[in-house]
């Protein structure tokens, strides 16, 4: 069995945790596994048990470990709802961090239309016009596109075959989503926008990978433009 090793500053729960993090890891424990007791964790650690528990509640809210009453700790599977619940908080205070997630987005999807071209098919293709004439029918009616514009990304970049691609493309996603809600971050013309999807279709299908990669930079950085001026705005508050 791994052993837990000791704090040296018994007043910081980040070391705790750390260390119990290490614990796991390097005891290569499962998810239901059982963690040791309140009172081991404790004299293992050389710290407090009241330690022991602050450090232990900020382990659980992340998913790390999970508490069963009356049967102890055991280690937990990460739960990513709850980063992107402190993620995109933390974008809201922040505009800044919203700028540089959009970078983020622009790089991997620049760098990495040129394997999607190369695995493009017809259902996909299909797919990928029924999504645009869907944002048409929507802008008509004045409405919102949103879903339809990530689904039009998400089948792009699912022909990579990368699923970690993927995942960390739907995270920049929900954490661009939960700052939609300010009028400041959404192009007001969204016919413009679903042209530039229908422009970037075009070059998909003619596998045009140049013109489809300047036309993804491009649509990213007119969505930065926004978030650029947002915080020029506040700098002028």
């Amino acid at each position: 069995m791994p052993t837990i090793r000791r704090v040296d500053f018994p007043s910081i729960y980040s070391q705790v945790q750390e260390n119990v993090k290490e614990y796991i890891v390097e005891g290569h424990l499962q998810p239901g596994d059982p963690l040791p007791s309140e009172n081991q964790l404790a004299e293992q650690l050389g710290v407090s048990r009241t330690v022991v528990r602050e450090a232990m509640r900020g382990l659980e809210s992340v998913g790390v470990i999970q508490t069963r009453r009356g049967a102890g700790r055991y280690v937990g599977s990460f739960r990513m709802d709850a980063a992107m619940e402190n993620l995109t908080y933390s974008l809201r205070l922040n505009v800044h961090d919203l700028y540089e997630i959009l970078d983020v987005r622009k790089y991997l999807e620049a760098g990495s239309i040129e394997q999607a071209i190369a695995n493009l098919d017809d259902d996909v293709l299909q797919r990928l016009r029924s999504l645009v004439q869907a944002m048409k029918v929507k802008v008509a009616k004045g409405e919102g596109f949103l879903q339809e514009d990530l689904d039009f990304h998400r089948q792009v970049f699912a022909l990579t075959g990368n699923r970690v691609l993927v995942k960390l493309q739907d995270i920049l996603w929900q954490m661009y989503q939960a700052t939609l809600s300010d009028p400041r971050y959404t192009a007001k013309d969204q016919k413009a926008v679903q042209m530039a999807h229908e422009q970037l279709l075009n070059a998909i299908e003619n596998r045009d990978v140049s013109t489809a990669r300047r036309l993804l930079v491009s649509h990213i950085e007119a969505t930065q433009e926004l978030v650029r001026q947002a915080i020029d705005e506040h700098h002028g508050d």
